[in-house]
């Protein structure tokens, strides 16, 4: 047998020889040894009484006892009488019975012999084929218990019993070698996974405990131990109630008691100053489902905590917040869940509900339910997804009652870490007053207020379009000018309002009559407009006009009296050629001229043999041309004043032609003449020189702080043609009027031929010192867009709106709203054609910064201008007089 380096060789010498004699084996050659030896003795003792026999047959024959014959060989006799002794020893020395002793010996000592040489080859037979294999097998035994599975049995003959039992001692070996490796792996893989399960729970903040069932500390982690103080072997073996403080020890006790006796977790929140734990005590089964540990989680929960709290106190702030804010506040979920899970009391007031929790009971479908049309929610979500936030969004929302209103909303997404859309988020506001204002200006913009029809503005747009159509799509359009025929006598012998009246009344027959057919816009004061675009000829075009002039014929009640109107109107047929809708309103403005020449109620058609009114323009050009040099071109002056402080504040520059034989041209017949010659680039710099010269002689005369400033009028050749900002420049130069003193004054009709440009020139202007406003407004050219773009200071509102403040209606809501917005936008406002105290009062009651008007004063020359300076500072002043 060959024994690796581990075996019995190399253990200490006692334990070898505890090896080799054990007792079963020396027990089984001693069974041998004496199953020989009782084998052995029966021979041994015939032998003996063989021998004995012969020699008492032999002394019984030398007696003469015994008879051969007649006796069996081995039948014992009877114990003779003592013979004398020196008869034995005769006997016994006789050489027959010495013979029969030797024999008798010598059988015994070869019985012996033959005994012992058996005993040898038995003992010799067991060492062979059963010591020494049996040895080998207790060898092999105690290796393989000492844990030494590399073995193979050579001592033990592979036949027989023996050799089955080290065959299967073998498989035995190499099957536990096997297993020992496979449980090595398992061993060393548990101790690696015990290893990181404690790296684990000494890398958690968690206080980590295994306790037994009485309470103790069996095993626990190193925060556990750093909370306490200690090292963790310190801790191991005492009670975990050790660490608790009196007053809760039983409530421990009582809380592990419960966790052994139903098996079950046990969860509870200790609060101790300023420090909270959350401790957890988790039942460990064996087996059979008992309980036998108890593990222990404790997490300082304190920084949660106060920052829980802190939390709860903002939420509580920021609940208040929410409650007070004077704005709708929301959040609601994204589509398919189209519904609000939070808004705030002022955002149910703004819905009509009245609470927030009817608005989540009640509001299932937002879109459906809260807008007047689903798509704006659907195009809303749509821009928050794409942008992440919308800013004032303004929807028709409807209202709890069924009831339409508007409101804007500020909304945002909020995603999660992600990016998934949790929530919409935002400020919801009621504007529906200012929608209505703002419809208001923007109805007003490109309506006329008193008739309703569209104005000059919307109307040149419409035209602007309707040229680009005849250019491309070779359709023809015509457009009639209209102009009631002696409106003026209406107005002058039965006042403005019944003039009003009437021109509202046309304008809703003329309206009616070509509903459908033809744009109809009021132009201002009695002039009318009608774009009929496509029209097929000339001849349906003429037939409007016939409709129109037979509709005029239809007398009118006023009062107690019938009021028959006529009109002259000017057509224009168009088809190429034209340009701009000026072009065409030019033409048709001159073709009504003629048809008002030539006996008024008449219909004409412009054409290029309409010599006459041309020469009354070249007429007017040339005499204009002449005017400027010849000092023919006077400025006169018209105040305005301060309505709060009652004092003079300005005047405002007005061009006027007095020919050399002193008859005065109308500046509304000689200035369009002037724009369309280019005459105004000489008039309009002679006007602002000879406004800011005149403004500078009347500072000299007066105190330093006397609050004036002159307003010059900028048409709009002069700021797309001319050079008005180097103009300005040189005036206020060379006459030494500071910038702030000078005020331009332009109308909306200059800005709708390029803004662009028309803001760069005001701007400049501005840079200077030189304040700006925007004449007219409100006219039918109101563009909010303009209040935001321009670098305005000064607005001022159209007579057509200050002439009827006296009486309540529609002109002081909008009056209202124009200085609101004004001042909302801190600019000042200035009303013109202030005529009466009643207007006065109304425009003073609506915050109205300045006031311009015959009630004040009408135009004046210089001198007369200046005596109103002179004597007049305020307002009463100036009444008085």
């Amino acid at each position: 047998m060959n024994l690796p380096k581990n075996s019995i060789h190399n253990v200490p010498q006692d334990q070898a020889r505890l090896y080799t004699y054990v007792w079963p084996w020396k027990s089984l050659r001693g069974l041998l040894f004496g199953l020989v030896c009782l084998a052995l003795t029966p021979a041994l003792c015939v032998a003996l009484y063989t021998g004995l026999q012969s020699r008492q047959l032999l002394i019984d024959q030398a007696l003469g006892h015994v008879q051969t014959q007649e006796r069996p060989a081995f039948e014992m006799k009877t114990r003779p009488q003592k013979e004398p002794m020196s008869t034995l020893a005769d006997i016994s020395s006789s050489p027959q019975i010495r013979r029969a002793d030797r024999m008798m010996r010598n059988t015994f000592l070869g019985a012996l012999g033959v005994a012992i040489l058996v005993l040898w080859i038995t003992r010799l037979i067991s060492h062979i084929y059963i010591l020494r294999p049996a040895a080998a097998l207790v060898r092999t035994a105690r290796l393989i218990g000492l844990g030494h599975f590399n073995v193979h049995i050579q001592d033990v003959p592979e036949w027989g019993e023996l050799g089955l039992v080290a065959q299967a001692f073998e498989h035995m070996a190499h099957d536990l070698a096997q297993r020992t490796e496979k449980d090595a792996e398992r061993l060393q893989a548990l101790h690696d996974y015990a290893s990181r399960i404690k790296a684990l729970l000494n890398a958690t903040t968690d206080s980590v405990v295994l306790l037994s069932i009485d309470g103790r500390v069996q095993a626990l982690n190193d925060e556990a131990a750093r909370k306490r103080g200690l090292k963790p072997d310190d801790l191991l073996g005492q009670t975990i109630f050790d660490f608790y403080q009196p007053a809760i020890v039983d409530q421990r006790k009582q809380s592990i008691r419960q966790v052994f006796n139903t098996g079950k977790p046990v969860f509870f929140e200790e609060h101790v100053g300023e420090r909270w734990t959350w401790v957890t005590f988790h039942p460990i089964h064996d087996g059979q489902g008992n309980v036998v540990q108890l593990a222990s989680f404790a997490r300082d929960m304190s920084r949660y905590k106060h920052a829980e709290n802190a939390l709860r106190q903002a939420e509580e702030r920021y609940r208040l917040l929410v409650e007070l804010a004077p704005v709708g506040i929301y959040q609601s979920l994204p589509e398919p869940h189209a519904h609000y899970i939070q808004v705030n009391r002022h955002f149910a007031q703004i819905f009509g509900y009245e609470s927030p929790e009817e608005v989540l009971r009640i509001v299932k479908d937002i879109a459906i339910q809260i807008y007047v049309d689903p798509k704006q929610r659907c195009l809303l979500h749509e821009r928050i997804l794409t942008t992440g936030a919308v800013h004032d969004f303004e929807s028709e929302n409807r209202h709890y009652d069924g009831s339409i209103f508007w409101t804007m909303r500020n909304v945002r997404a909020r995603r999660s870490s992600t990016g998934e859309v949790l929530a919409f988020e935002g400020f919801v506001s009621d504007i529906t007053d200012r929608k209505l204002v703002e419809n208001k200006l923007k109805h007003q913009a490109y309506h006329d207020e008193l008739t309703g029809l569209a104005n000059r503005g919307f109307f040149l747009k419409q035209m602007r379009s309707a040229i680009e159509t005849a250019v491309h799509d070779k359709l023809r359009f015509a457009m009639l000018f209209l102009d009631l025929d002696n409106f003026k006598l209406v107005n002058d012998g039965f006042g403005h309002p019944v003039g009003d009246d009437l021109l509202s009344r046309f304008s809703s027959r003329l309206k009616a009559l070509l509903a459908g057919k033809a744009l109809v816009a009021r132009f201002g004061g009695d002039e009318f407009g009608v774009l009929i675009s496509p029209v097929i000829d000339l001849f349906a075009a003429l037939h409007v006009a016939k409709d129109i002039h037979a509709v005029l014929n239809q007398s009118f009640r006023v009062g107690g009296s019938e009021i028959v109107l006529s009109a002259s109107i000017g057509l224009v047929l168009c088809k190429t050629g034209y340009l701009t809708p000026e072009d065409v309103l030019r033409d048709a403005d001159i073709a009504m001229y003629r048809a008002k020449h030539r006996g008024k109620g008449q219909t004409e058609v412009f054409d290029k043999d309409m010599y006459r009114d041309l020469l009354r323009r070249v007429e007017l050009e040339q005499g204009l041309r002449r005017a400027v040099p010849a000092g023919e071109i006077i400025v006169y002056y018209q105040p305005y004043f301060d309505l709060n402080e009652l004092q003079l504040a300005g005047f405002e520059a007005l061009v006027r032609w007095r020919r050399h034989d002193g008859t005065i041209v109308s500046p509304a017949e000689f200035i369009p003449v002037a724009e369309d010659a280019g005459i105004i680039l000489e008039i309009g710099p002679y006007v602002l020189r000879e406004a800011c010269k005149q403004m500078v002689d009347w500072l000299d005369k007066l105190e330093e702080d006397t609050p004036l400033t002159m307003s010059v009028n900028v048409s709009g050749r002069e700021i797309y043609q001319g050079d008005p900002v180097g103009q300005i420049r040189q005036t206020l130069a060379s006459t030494g009027l500071p910038g702030h003193r000078l005020r331009l004054e332009v109308t909306e009709t200059v800005l709708m031929d390029d803004l662009e440009i028309a803001t760069e020139v005001l701007e400049a202007a501005h840079a200077q010192g030189v304040t700006i406003a925007l004449d007219d407004f409100g006219t039918g050219y109101s563009s909010l867009g303009y209040l935001r773009s321009l670098p305005l200071d000064v607005i001022k509102i159209d007579r057509s709106f200050v002439q009827n403040l006296d009486h309540p209606g529609r002109d002081q809501d909008i009056v209202h709203s124009i200085v609101d917005l004004a001042h909302g936008l801190e600019l000042d406002v200035i009303a013109e054609g202030l005529e009466t105290e009643a207007v006065l009062g109304v425009l003073t009651q609506a915050g109205c910064d300045y006031g311009q008007g015959f009630l004040m004063s009408r135009p004046l020359p210089s001198k007369e201008a200046f005596a109103l300076i002179a004597r007049c500072y305020s307002l009463k002043d100036i009444m008085s007089d």
